[in-house]
């Protein structure tokens, strides 16, 4: 039978490797969609490498720092998450603007547009999976 300790390393490892795969296949979704379409813009890519920087921000904190409940540093940590969130979320807002405009009213290629929030969206949720995967247990 396995302990505690051995089914959180588990269910870490298990969450993490689908939170990889969701990020991984963001990627090849937004690659897939600017290889088919060949008027897509320098900046275009702008919102992906934005919600890596999220993605990474999110799981780069310390749990306890999060929920420590002295000092400066549990203020610090939630400020950098938040800050990290509105990062993810603004490059999916961008994300949604570059479709509209460019790739849904404009006369190039629908798919790469819509290829580019589905990446922004599935990088955010694969942040999410990732960080909320990795979470200590507190039930103990």
């Amino acid at each position: 039978m396995l302990g505690a300790g051995e089914v959180n390393q588990k269910k870490a490892t298990s969450l993490s490797l689908i939170a990889g795969v969701v990020f991984g296949i963001a990627w090849w979704i937004y690659v897939d969609g600017s290889a088919i379409d060949s008027t897509a813009s320098g900046y275009h890519w702008l919102p992906g490498v934005g919600s890596t920087i999220a993605f990474v921000m999110i799981n780069a904190m310390h749990w306890p720092d999060l929920t420590d409940d002295e000092g400066s540093t549990a203020v610090k940590a939630r400020a950098f998450l938040i800050v990290a969130m509105m990062l993810g979320i603004g490059c999916i807002a961008a994300a949604l603007i570059i479709m509209l405009k460019v790739f849904v009213n404009g006369s190039a290629n629908t798919w790469t547009g819509v290829a580019l929030l589905v990446q922004n969206v599935l990088i955010f949720v694969s942040s999410f999976v990732m960080r909320f995967g990795t979470a200590p247990d507190t039930s103990d």
